[in-house]
């Protein structure tokens, strides 16, 4: 009952917070469970993770969590999340730059809205969705503290890529792999060289000592005088031949980049 209490209080706070923009600047918030699937010490730890990689690379992660969406007029998620954003006053910098990731829980809708150019560079279309594919498996178990955590790391990688000049996008390849020349670099001549060199001396050893027998003139001669007794005999094994086969795994085709609406946001929503 308690805890009942507590979300319709944490509603009824979000419902102000709708209506009367709140200062983000000066909030250390980043994690809002309005749904209370969360426990407090997820909520701080998830937090704390949240604004320090946030001001790492200033661009604000955030998380807003919902019972439900239609109780403030909103039957589209992508909608409501823009109201948040803005309304709430999310964003760091002059241009508000940052992603939330908006759910709302009756519905199990989901949207990862971002905003601002920096934003936009770092979480193309494709992008989010890789984002996305972090977290849907946790939340379809119902895990929501890992599927939070691995939104929060995806995003910290997305960031690190768009400030290294190579964003995430349908063209993004971590490229081929090298060959082995190029995994031993130099060395690589010299040691087949040097292999070369040592099989040829230890064939000419085993060779030489070869020549101490002679070639007998008859067959009778290579005969025991008692005949030809085999008292056991023996398999050795030398080795074996395994034969491997790469298979390469294509990427469909299509644009990159970010689709970027009239308000200034860019989307990927849908079901976890």
């Amino acid at each position: 009952m308690k805890r009942r209490i507590l979300c319709l209080l944490a509603v009824l706070v979000l419902l102000a917070a709708l209506c009367v923009p709140a200062a983000a600047e000066d909030s250390e918030n980043y994690v809002y469970d309005l749904a209370g699937i969360l426990n407090e010490d997820d909520v701080s730890a998830l937090n704390d993770l949240a604004r320090d990689i946030s001001l790492q690379h200033n661009c604000g992660i955030y998380v807003a969590v919902f019972p439900d969406m239609a109780e403030y007029g909103y039957q589209n998620i992508e909608d409501f999340a823009e109201a948040v954003y803005k309304q709430w006053d999310l964003g760091l910098g002059s241009e508000r730059t940052g992603i939330a990731l908006v759910m709302s829980m009756d519905e199990r809708d989901y949207d990862l809205c971002a905003y601002g150019n920096d934003a936009h560079y770092a979480f193309t279309d494709y992008g989010k969705d890789v984002v996305a594919d972090e977290f849907k498996d946790d939340f379809r178990s119902n895990d929501w503290a890992e599927g939070f955590y691995d939104y929060i790391r995806a995003c910290e990688y997305m960031l690190t890529k768009a400030e290294e000049g190579d964003p995430v996008d349908v063209s993004y390849s971590r490229g081929p792999a090298p060959s082995l020349t190029e995994k031993l670099g130099k060395s690589a001549p010299i040691g087949i060289i040097a292999g070369i060199i040592i099989a040829f001396v230890y064939c000419s050893m085993l060779k030489k000592s070869m020549k101490t027998a002679k070639i007998a003139r008859e067959a009778a001669q290579y005969v025991a005088p008692q005949g030809v007794l085999m008292q056991d005999e023996q398999d050795m094994f030398t080795h074996t031949t395994v034969t491997r086969q790469h298979i390469e795994h294509e990427r469909s085709g299509g644009g990159g980049g970010t689709s970027v609406n009239s308000g200034g946001f860019s989307h990927s929503s849908g079901k976890f």
